[in-house]
């Protein structure tokens, strides 16, 4: 999933990923295990936050980025198999929420890591 230039106050921004944007569709069933995020460049005010939505509704699973990671460009999120599942013909997609006043308009790439069976 990719985001270019994002701008700041934005609010379930769909990512491009996918046919038309709406994700991926399962053909297995499976189970989240990470969501990871990485920025063009450092963001210096603000954040930005990745949810993973099924079906169109969001299911808890985030990352957010801030300027004080340790590494304010990228940020992951690991869970244990069986927290974050879906059923084959699920649609997987991503939105992005940023916050008022996030610098510099920075692009993103998002990963979502997938275990079928």
């Amino acid at each position: 999933y990719a985001y270019d230039a994002l701008a700041s106050d934005l609010t379930d921004e769909p990512m491009i990923g996918g046919p038309g944007s709406r994700g991926y569709v399962q053909t297995k069933q499976g189970t989240m295990v990470i969501l990871a995020v990485r920025a063009s460049e450092a963001i210096l005010t603000g954040s930005i936050t990745v949810s993973v939505q099924k079906n169109g509704v969001s299911n808890g699973f985030t990352v957010s980025l801030l300027p004080t990671d340790e590494d304010p460009t990228y940020a992951f999120n690991r869970v244990d198999p069986g927290t974050y599942n879906y059923a084959a013909g699920d649609i997987l997609s991503t939105v992005v929420t940023t916050s008022a006043g996030l610098t510099p308009a920075v692009d993103i790439d998002v990963s979502l890591g997938l275990v079928h069976g």
